[in-house]
């Protein structure tokens, strides 16, 4: 990364017990995955950190905020796209509906296309703050995803459904001609320490594998196995 870059870290809410509204918090296996997000993302020079309204996101980044004593900024439209009435057991045919046709909305629900273009704007003008080049936008899964197809339109329900919760997904926006995508939950070393000694951890949820801290570099993580190249893949594309 250079001073010509911004990043954004896109962060999927971790685990929370299904209720019907939106101030569901954190369960305690998503309370333990909140933790690690923070490990991964302390490990950057994060200047600022924004999250959605609903409970479930902004407590998956607060372990984050308060390692580095930063605020979490609320941004009510990283809220999660607006499904609609929908029976519980229709969920996932219901958000498939509105992936295969963007502008479809179900009763009182949100097109893709409408909750798109209000998550970009949260995205662009945070980006383009003086001051902040390393940004946290804690939301949701089909936010995640609507902003990532605003930059890769391979980007589909297919990779909606296998997000896992939380995720993590860096976007680099490079000297205004390129853009980088690439995944960190799962990707990126968490440093901690087990047992009196220094053990590096990567995270595959809830499995992890650990390493002694000198022996894998980074780089070596990427593309280590067929299922790691595929998860930890780099997509590099022109700006919109």
């Amino acid at each position: 990364m250079t001073s010509d870059c911004t990043t954004i870290y896109l962060v999927r809410h971790a685990h929370a017990d299904w209720e019907p509204n939106e101030t569901r918090p954190l369960s305690k296996r998503g309370r333990v995955d909140a933790k690690a997000v923070g490990h991964i993302l302390e490990q950057f020079p994060i200047d600022a950190i924004y999250a959605s309204p609903y409970r479930r996101a902004y407590e998956t980044v607060e372990p984050l905020a308060h390692a580095l004593g930063l605020e979490i900024k609320i941004e009510p439209d990283l809220r999660e796209r607006a499904l609609g009435r929908i029976q519980p057991e229709m969920f996932v045919a219901a958000v498939k509906k509105t992936w295969d046709d963007p502008m479809f909305s179900h009763p009182g629900g949100e097109t893709n296309l409408a909750a798109q273009k209000r998550g970009l704007a949260v995205l662009n003008r945070v980006r383009r703050t003086p001051g902040q080049s390393q940004i946290v936008l804690s939301t949701h899964g089909v936010m995640m995803a609507l902003l990532l197809q605003s930059f890769d339109s391979s980007i589909s329900f297919a990779f909606w459904e296998s997000l896992s919760m939380p995720d993590i997904y860096a976007v680099e926006f490079c000297n205004g001609d390129r853009i980088q995508i690439r995944r960190m939950w799962g990707c990126v070393p968490i440093f901690g320490k087990t047992s009196g000694r220094w053990r590096q951890t990567l995270h595959f949820d809830n499995n992890s594998v650990a390493t002694s801290r000198s022996s894998i570099a980074f780089a070596n993580y990427l593309g280590r196995t067929q299922d790691m190249a595929r998860e930890c893949n780099i997509r590099q594309i022109g700006l919109y």
